[in-house]
């Protein structure tokens, strides 16, 4: 026992004996309950810490009990600073916890603020919430802290510093962390007059076939989204020249074409083209792979049937979005022709996607939005379109 708690449990601990230099060794460990010491040595720490840096105030509460009626747990130092009739309500999270639990504590620390508010009804006013996270863990709650309604309660972060004592504020103004870059532009001509021959080749096979430069080296033959092959560059053989290779199949089915191989790869063609339509067999699984890029490739052929003012000669697709460690794509960016930014946002009822992802894709795109009208690159709130196969609305 330390300060009244428990800082190793021996009913929980396991043991090991060994004999080392004529010497009996029983060594105990017990990995539940030094997370429970870590805690508890962050705990005094903390209450130091705001005694020291909140002068002024009294540290009227800390605790880090279980209450799962309000869904506390132990992971997260809870506390209340009080001054006069005002208060703050607090929350730290120690150096040892996951960066998950890092970026849920300000879920936590509203419901702590809430908890406090309704405890401390008609006795004090608690301001608000002063959130503590360990040193370099505070992108993503910095980001979402942005959000918060500031009428509500007064947001406070800030990165506490265990070993050096030092507590820094995080202006959450500071909406994160997208740096941008001038990437090499790829000279579309020059890649097609590099594969023409490959390029010829295919659309010989399949007439409707849709090519997207991936890179100066390598370029994709898709048919409605799916890709069935690649034509890209390699080193040949025994020589330091490059040649173009034609890489084929569907998945992890992949394969160099050769004269031994063409038979097949005409009918992987054949079969995609039969299957790959809209009046095409539902059950067959090359109609079902990949349904978000057949709306995607639906959208880049024609994005004027989504709104006729978006300006087609304009238009990337799988444009990354980076928002702290929210990390998404932007599946479709474009301006309409007056100049006003839209995003694209697709998505298919049969694709497994989880609602998780979807939230971050969605914080990311938005954050991108909101990142390009701060700067003054689009003056107008950018529109925000979201398709399924089923139904279709738009945002703006």
């Amino acid at each position: 026992m330390e300060d009244g708690a428990v800082a190793f449990d021996l009913a929980q601990s396991k043991y090991s004996i060994s004999g080392e230099r004529n010497k009996c060794v029983l060594h105990l460990w017990s990995t539940p309950t030094a997370k429970r010491a870590a805690r508890l040595a962050y705990s005094r720490t903390f209450q130091r810490m705001l005694e020291k840096k909140f002068r002024g105030y009294t540290v009227a509460k800390l605790t880090t009990a279980m209450d799962l009626e309000r869904s506390f747990g132990p992971v997260y130092t809870r506390g209340l600073l009080r001054q006069g009739q005002s208060a703050i309500a607090v929350l730290g999270v120690n150096g040892e916890e996951t960066q998950a639990s890092v970026d849920a504590a300000l879920t936590f620390g509203i419901l702590w603020l809430d908890s406090c508010r309704q405890e401390q009804a008609g006795k004090v006013v608690v301001e608000g919430l002063s959130l503590l996270v360990p040193p370099g863990t505070s992108a993503l709650v910095r980001e979402r802290m942005a959000h918060l309604h500031r009428e509500a309660a007064k947001w406070r972060l800030y990165e506490f510093d265990e070993p050096e004592d030092r507590l820094k504020e995080i202006d959450v103004s500071d909406r994160g962390n997208i740096a941008t870059r001038l990437v090499h532009w790829t000279d579309e001509r020059a890649v097609r007059e590099r594969f023409a021959e490959s390029v010829a080749y295919v659309c010989s096979l399949m007439g409707e076939v849709e090519i997207a430069i991936i890179s100066a080296a390598e370029i994709s033959f898709r048919c409605r989204g799916l890709e069935f092959a690649r034509a890209r560059l390699a080193q040949e053989h025994g020589s330091f020249r490059s040649m173009t290779q034609i890489v084929f199949g569907v998945g992890a089915e992949e394969r160099v074409l050769s004269e031994e191989n063409n038979a097949l790869f005409v009918t992987l063609l054949r079969s995609v083209g039969e299957v790959r339509h809209a009046e095409g067999p539902r059950d067959h699984p090359l109609w079902r792979l990949h349904p978000e890029r057949w709306l995607e490739s639906l959208v880049v052929e024609n994005v004027g049937a989504v709104d006729e003012r978006l300006d087609a000669s304009r238009l990337y697709s799988q444009v990354p979005a980076v928002s702290a460690s929210d990390r998404a794509m932007i599946d479709v960016l474009t301006v309409t022709r007056e100049g006003r930014l839209a995003v694209v946002e697709l998505k298919a009822d049969s694709f497994n996607d989880s609602d998780i992802f979807r939230e971050r894709k969605f914080r990311a795109r938005s954050h991108y939005c909101f990142w390009c009208r701060r700067r003054c690159m689009f003056i107008q709130q950018p529109i925000s379109y979201f398709i399924t196969f089923r139904r279709r609305f738009s945002g703006r």
